[in-house]
């Protein structure tokens, strides 16, 4: 199973910033993008709500954090399931991409569809205080 991990590099050597469960001299293939370290924060914030299955609990904090006209549901669309406003584009789908790694401008090629304002306002939303707090 894949799974992408924030890592830092230091002192020559790549260091997952948490534990992924590899064994010893495991082989493994990386994806290696560079991000400011805000960014990685974000991303593992979005990545353990996404991993812990409480996207529920995702997407109603990011519609307290002003994201109400970016996500519609509608028991025609994929039987409710919060989606991107005026697509079919699951909502957790565009948080997957973002937790990976995707910029915005991946994600928009990735589906064209959604709006690159429409993803550049969530990832803002992602990136704002609530309350004094992080996502």
């Amino acid at each position: 199973m894949a799974q992408v991990a924030t890592a830092i590099y230091e002192k020559g050597a790549i260091r997952p910033i948490r534990d992924i469960g590899l064994k010893e001299h495991q082989w493994v293939r990386i994806k290696i993008r560079a991000v400011l370290p805000r960014i990685a924060q974000i991303q593992e914030a979005v990545a353990a709500y996404l991993d812990s299955k409480d996207v529920p609990a995702l997407i109603a904090r990011l519609e307290r954090l002003g994201a109400t006209d970016l996500i519609t549901r509608s028991p025609q669309v994929l039987r409710g399931l919060p989606v991107m406003a005026g697509t079919r584009v699951p909502v957790y789908v565009i948080l997957r991409h973002f937790s990976d790694g995707d910029s915005v401008h991946d994600v928009a090629q990735e589906y064209p569809t959604v709006s690159a304002q429409f993803l550049e306002r969530l990832f803002q939303i992602l990136t704002q205080d609530e309350a004094g707090g992080r996502l």
